[in-house]
């Protein structure tokens, strides 16, 4: 049998445990607080990061809605031009004075120019039309009253007026047509 013999009062290595122990526990503690405030501060972190995300996605948000407001504007705009449109589209495939514009609109070219249009409607039997303009040729002229008379539009159409002017441009012809509508 073996013996051992302490020679060590049992209160120092008493004492020495308790110490040992509240070092480990102090270690163990700051080992805590450590971990405690890294993740404390990379939660902070986190959260800063994760509030400018939060106000960048408000700001988009707000420009989206504004475009989706200014795309509603836009779609109601367009919406009025499709209807106005329509409407438009209906009155001139109607409308009679919008064939006699567009038969003066083919009939001239681009060195003649309208200065005034008059008509008078009286009946469904007796409506004429009288135009005053510029060109810068009598062949041009000529052309006119040719294309006019093509038109299945106009009728009866008299050269009432011709005269050779002065310009800075050089000697225009002033001009007057009168012309019938047809039925």
């Amino acid at each position: 049998m073996e013996y051992e013999l302490n020679l060590i009062p049992a209160d120092i290595i008493e004492e020495e445990s308790c110490r040992e122990r509240i070092r480990i526990w102090s270690y163990s503690l700051l080992i805590i607080l450590i971990i405690f405030a890294g993740s404390s501060l990379a939660i902070r972190h986190n959260i800063t990061t994760l509030k400018k995300d939060i106000d960048i996605l408000q700001s988009v948000r707000t420009g989206l809605l504004e475009e989706r407001s200014n795309l509603r504007a836009i779609k109601a705009e367009r919406e009025k031009f499709i209807e106005f449109n329509r409407q438009f589209e209906g009155l001139s495939q109607q409308s009679p004075l919008i064939r006699i514009f567009k038969a003066f609109d083919k009939s001239i070219d681009s060195y003649t120019t309208l200065t005034h249009l008059s008509g008078t409607f009286i009946s469904a039997l007796s409506n004429t039309v009288k135009i005053q303009g510029i060109t810068s040729s009598t062949m041009r002229l000529g052309e006119m009253l040719h294309k006019l008379a093509t038109t299945s539009i106009f009728k009866n159409i008299h050269l009432t007026y011709a005269s050779q002017g002065e310009s800075r441009k050089g000697h225009p012809i002033l001009f007057e047509i009168e012309c019938e509508i047809s039925s």
